[in-house]
């Protein structure tokens, strides 16, 4: 080790020690009289002397070292083409300044001074890695270098972009955010730390303060900052220069991982980066690190090292939670414990191989589907083989949904009574046999029984309902295998096919529970929605008014009543008669929100449907009420950009049309394409019908000229990915016909016009909106060739 580098290192656990209480500061130097003795006895002379004598010998021994660390000096005025306004921040390896560039532009900056005393060759080095690590890396959610220099005296400098930001886990706690949505802001900074390591460099140092949010537009994105003692990976120029040397710890002792923890004993890679995302992630859902943070403060630094490499890290769900931001324990069982205590093995060779693994596994967890953290059994070889055929996962959950719903409903019918409790026993498992038996239907896709053959889900779900008669279920355990493949055959767009097995289900637990049992009423339940999947609203409606009788009566305030109460709604309004569901629907959302409180995310949805019907009505002002009050709840819960805020935000902008003010309308439409242009893109369904209400609008305001860009993008974009049958392409055929007509250019319109009206009629019936605005328009067209 080198005269200059003993000596900072000898400094800085002179201060460090210095700091330290008495019981803390022995622990510390008994540690190093077995690790270093020499360092040990200098440190101890150190100690034991005044102030005025240690820092004396600090200086000498810095002379006689040759290590020229003076702090740098006052703030120079320029460097470079950059005036410098003030200090942001100081490190290891320099001071980081806010300068404003003057030439060839204009922009505020970053800039980064390496210390005058940073003269050592491995000092030197690091920063030479930081400035051409930031040059080759082009990410969007990383910091962008734009320059970079010397000064006369030969300090090193490199300007780069100035992130204003809060560090993550301080934004998440501000806002409040859900867990999906701090799934979803992490998973930005997983992907810039993959494209780093694809440009050959590791960070080193992820931790909350180098993980900058800023605010766009109410959006949260995250610029991953200072790659101060990023490493390059296949670098010869830094191969040498030690880097990294046994003995050295390089990055922040919290978030170090057990590679780094190993003082350099063990080789840094991709993975370390991993390990250190993994406890970024562990502090924004349970806002705190895996080590007791009651312990941290009196811990030594080798202690620290110490017990990253060897305490096992608790699951996120057992450790008590630290903060009001943090996300409820239930939320974190399960997948989640299981991804981020892949990302923080200790053995490197469990972690996942790389940051885009990890983010791919979190993807899986928001979409409900198995992660590559959970072990290989058969439910996840058969949730793979679900989602090879393009079967929504959710399938899986809803079949095991089913089954433990079976099981808990039978639980609160038990009560507490001896013989009740024996009861819930026998029910549970008959459940059991249900998991059972399906597991056996699905055991196909083992490689072992197919024998290389891949069966179809369709083909599976059939060879199980043929051998339902020689299964020896009862006819619990039957009806419950029933509903759960009648539920598999709706997932596969096969509602016919999945109805009979609905009614069937359905009778057995009328037959064996009576009437108003919770599992028959939930049966029934299920049977009157394929119903409403089939259209025939009228037994949907007989159906479930029985259901809610039932429920009322047996489940009282109860979010399956409430559920009921939804569907029944709905059954109404398709049967025309919206005054009756609208009714329904003010009674489930006084319900709800007696169960989940005044603007909770289920009421939310509730009032939707109460927002729906009044507009139906043509009860605008009330349904703008209504929207306004929804899109106050949804910026809450989900944010100023979700796809559901979106669609109010949509909804609002339709009524204000609707009531006649086309001045604000127009403003709000343009709002709204703007944000779903960003958040869904301009191909997205949702996008483009903002896109053509707009330019719908600006037909009606006679302003061909501003509605063409909007009319045409539409009809071209909707065609491209939709039948030409299909509603939203046959709406912009006719408002392409209507611009024509506002053009003037009326030769062969009205032939054009009778044609789309037929596809209109029988596509979506004479009575559908779209239908009365064609004869509308058609009734014009007539009316001016008459004159």
């Amino acid at each position: 080790m080198s005269d200059a580098k003993a000596f900072r290192r000898l400094e800085t656990l002179f201060h460090e020690v210095e700091a330290l209480g008495p019981e803390a500061r022995k622990q510390r130097l008994s540690e190093l009289a077995q690790t270093d003795p020499e360092l040990h006895a200098q440190l101890t002379t150190l100690l034991g002397g005044t102030q005025a004598g240690g820092a004396q010998l600090l200086d000498d021994l810095a002379e006689s070292s040759g290590a020229l660390l003076a702090e740098p000096a006052a703030m120079p005025e320029r460097i470079g083409p950059y005036r410098l306004r003030g200090e942001l921040g100081r490190g290891g390896m320099g001071v980081v300044y806010e300068a404003e560039q003057t030439e060839p532009m204009q922009r505020r900056v970053a800039l980064k001074l390496a210390r005058t005393g940073f003269l050592s060759e491995a000092g030197r080095a690091r920063f030479l890695a930081e400035r051409q690590a930031l040059a080759v890396l082009d990410h969007p959610n990383i910091a962008k270098v734009f320059d970079a220099g010397s000064t006369a005296s030969g300090q090193l400098w490199f300007a780069m972009e100035l992130v204003r930001g809060q560090p993550i886990t301080q934004w998440v706690a501000d806002r409040g955010l859900s867990l999906e949505q701090r799934i979803e802001l992490f998973l930005p900074v997983c992907e810039a730390i993959q494209h780093a390591h694809q440009k050959g460099l590791i960070h080193r140092d992820i931790k909350p303060s180098n993980l900058l949010v800023v605010d766009q537009d109410g959006r949260g994105q995250v610029r991953v900052i200072d790659f101060g003692i990023a490493k390059a990976l296949e670098s010869a120029d830094h191969a040498s220069s030690g880097a990294t040397r046994v003995g050295e710890a390089v990055g922040t002792p919290e978030y170090m991982s057990p590679e780094q923890a190993s003082l350099g004993e063990v080789d840094i890679d991709t993975r370390s980066d991993v390990y250190a995302l993994g406890l970024v992630l562990y502090e924004l859902l349970t806002g705190r690190l895996p080590i007791d943070p009651d312990t941290v403060d009196d811990a030594s630094f080798g202690e620290l090292c110490r017990r990253v490499r060897e305490d096992p890290v608790p699951p996120p769900s057992r450790v008590a939670l630290a903060g009001p931001s943090a996300i409820e324990r239930s939320a974190l069982r399960g997948d989640l414990d299981r991804v981020v205590l892949k990302a923080l093995a200790q053995d490197r060779e469990r972690r996942y191989p790389s940051a885009s693994a990890l983010a791919d596994d979190l993807r899986r967890v928001l979409a409900c589907q198995p992660v590559m953290a959970a072990p290989p059994t058969l439910a996840y070889r058969v949730g793979r083989f679900l989602r090879r055929h393009r079967l929504p996962v959710s399938l899986a959950a809803l079949a095991g949904l089913a089954l433990i719903s079976l099981t808990a409903l039978t639980y609160w019918q038990a009560g507490i009574a001896a013989s009740e409790r024996d009861r819930a026993r026998i029910e549970a498992q008959r459940s059991e046999a249900v998991v059972r038996f399906l597991q056996d239907m699905l055991a196909s896709v083992d490689p072992a029984q197919a024998q290389g053959r891949d069966p179809t889900v369709r083909e599976l779900l059939d060879r199980t309902r043929s051998s339902l008669p020689e299964a020896g279920l009862d006819l619990q355990a039957r009806a419950a295998v029933e509903e759960t493949l009648a539920t598999t055959y709706v997932s596969l767009g096969e509602p016919e096919s999945g109805l009979p097995l609905a009614q069937a289900a359905s009778a057995r637990l009328r037959e064996a529970l009576g009437p108003e049992h919770p599992l028959t009423l939930s049966a029934q339940h299920a049977e009157a929605r394929f119903y409403l999947y089939l259209g025939h609203y009228d037994q949907a409606a007989d159906l479930l008014e029985t259901t809610l009788v039932g429920r009322e009566r047996v489940l009282g305030v109860h979010m399956d009543t409430a559920s009921t109460m939804h569907n029944l709604a709905y059954a109404y309004a398709e049967q025309g008669d919206i005054e009756r569901a609208l009714a329904l629907d003010y009674r489930q959302l006084e319900l709800v929100e007696q169960l989940s409180g005044p603007g909770s995310e289920e009421a939310l949805v509730t009032m939707s449907s109460v927002a729906h019907g009044l507009t139906m009505l043509e009860r605008f002002e009330e349904a703008v009420e209504m929207f306004e009050r929804i899109l106050e709840g949804y910026r809450q819960h989900l944010g100023a950009r979700h796809p559901n805020t979106l669609s109010v935000l949509h909804n609002l902008a339709y009524l204000t049309r609707a009531m006649g003010d086309s001045e604000a309308a127009e403003q709000r439409y343009r709002e709204v394409i703007a944000l779903r242009r960003e958040v869904l893109g301009s191909e997205h369904l949702q996008t483009l019908n903002s896109i053509a209400n707009l330019g719908a609008l600006l037909i009606e305001q006679n302003r061909p000229e501003d509605a063409r860009p909007l009319i045409e993008e539409s009809l071209r974009t909707r065609r491209s990915i939709l039948e030409e049958g299909h509603p939203d392409v046959l709406a912009s055929r006719l408002d392409a016909l209507r611009l024509r007509w506002l053009d003037g250019r009326s030769e062969g319109l009205a032939e054009e016009l009778r044609a789309l009206d037929e596809q209109i009629s029988a596509v979506m019936g004479n009575d559908s909106d779209l239908a009365r605005l064609s004869a509308s328009f058609a009734e014009q067209l007539s009316a001016r060739q008459a004159r």
